[in-house]
């Protein structure tokens, strides 16, 4: 008899392949592929980005995943950023420094 798990620990599979990105991320020796697919595991996998966070009927699964998903949300947020924003933040950067 298996347990299934609740949504809020469920995560996709992880393939070996993605940990060593992962890893060559953490070490500063990432390749372009291997940094979009540490990118992508940690969006897709950890995170949830993409998924439903709504779980009828239990409120704090829903919380859970919320949570789980707001990185991924900020992420995104930062990487499609308009040119002029980038440069606003460019601007207070220098002013900070």
């Amino acid at each position: 008899m298996s347990i299934v798990k609740p949504p809020c620990f469920r995560e996709g599979r992880v393939s070996a392949q993605a940990v060593r990105a992962l890893r060559a991320l953490e070490a500063g020796e990432a390749g372009p592929y291997e940094q979009q697919l540490a990118l992508k595991t940690i969006l897709d996998n950890f995170c949830s980005t993409y998924q439903v966070t709504f779980v009828p009927g239990e409120p704090d699964q829903t919380n859970f995943m919320e949570g789980r998903a707001f990185p991924g949300h900020r992420i995104l947020h930062y990487l499609k950023l308009d040119p002029t924003q980038l440069k606003e933040l460019e601007e207070e950067d220098k002013k900070n420094a």
